[in-house]
């Protein structure tokens, strides 16, 4: 079980807020330090990250459209170790990316849920086992791939989790107001097209006001960019353009009812198009980058008392 501190800070807010759906206010005791700089104009799109389980000091990351089926491997301060071709995958626009553990194995998994239109009628998850880069592969074998529909409309998705407690894969939406929570099996019977099922309205991330949209991005800073579970399946987090939303999930809770649960909201520093986070340190604090290069890498973390 992660006894982050996160959690400390969301069972107060919790009780703070009384139960109520809205957010609460940004909170001010958390520090983004940033750790690293990406300057290398291989990884000028990032889209997702994960810190590795299998390679020391690690950061998986990928490009959205564009770039060919590849994964790259960055130092925590931002340096280009290597990139690693997945055979048998396709980018036509990659947007997330996500660690889990199953069976005993570290699998990465790549988010081709991209579609700035709204009109792309399949998609496709590519499912690899994470390389271990002391064996210096240049290529990795894909495991299996999941493509699939939405159940009701074609959507934008550039924020897809794993659950692995449940063996459940869950997309939120970017540009429907409020976004909307899908559900897709782990591991599906049915080997072609399967339908993502929607879950439920994702109500507490509040829209901007008039006053909110003066420069780019504004207008969409509710837009979610990014999302990650912890491994223990009891945290997750979502990331739009200007804030982090993070929420608990209690035992008996499904994802649904926890988001819509008062979340703890983060600001963090202003970053040119904030589109990747991941949980660090076994849930002790996050990572958040961003497209366009170069591209800082800030840790979010709680203050320490003085």
């Amino acid at each position: 079980m992660t006894t982050g501190r996160f959690c400390i800070a969301l069972t107060v807010i919790a009780l703070l807020s009384c139960q109520h759906t809205q957010p609460a206010a940004p909170e001010d005791n958390f520090t983004a330090t940033q750790i690293g700089e990406v300057t290398d104009n291989d990884v000028s799109e990032i889209s997702g990250m994960v810190q590795s389980r299998v390679n020391p000091d690690v950061l998986w990351v990928i490009n959205d459209s564009g770039d060919q089926a590849r994964i790259y491997a960055l130092s925590q301060t931002g340096e280009m170790q290597t990139s690693i071709t997945i055979d048998g995958a396709d980018n036509d626009d990659w947007e997330d990316l996500a660690l889990f553990n199953h069976q005993g194995i570290n699998y990465l998994l790549i988010a081709d849920t991209g579609g700035n239109t709204s009109d792309r009628n399949k998609f496709d998850l590519y499912i690899i086992v994470e390389p271990d880069l002391g064996d210096a592969p240049e290529k990795a074998a894909l495991q299996w791939r999941i493509r699939f529909r939405y159940e009701d409309e074609p959507r934008d998705c550039e924020a897809v989790a794993v659950d692995a407690s449940q063996e459940k894969i869950y997309l939120l939406s970017k540009r429907s107001v409020p976004s909307v929570l899908y559900e897709l099996p782990l591991h599906p019977n049915d080997d072609g097209v399967i339908l993502a099922k929607k879950r439920g309205e994702i109500t507490t991330i509040p829209q901007p006001t008039a006053d909110d949209i003066k420069e780019r991005y504004d207008e969409y800073q509710s837009q979610p960019t990014g999302l990650d579970v912890t491994a223990n399946g009891q945290q997750i987090v979502i990331l739009t353009y200007r804030r982090l939303f993070l929420y608990d999930r209690a035992e008996d809770k499904n994802w649904i009812d926890a988001l819509n649960t008062t979340p703890l909201q983060i600001e963090f520093p202003k970053l040119k198009q904030a589109e990747a986070v991941c949980f660090y340190e076994n849930g002790q604090a996050l990572l958040v980058t961003s497209e366009h290069i170069p591209a800082p890498i800030l840790k979010i973390e709680p203050k320490t008392a003085p």
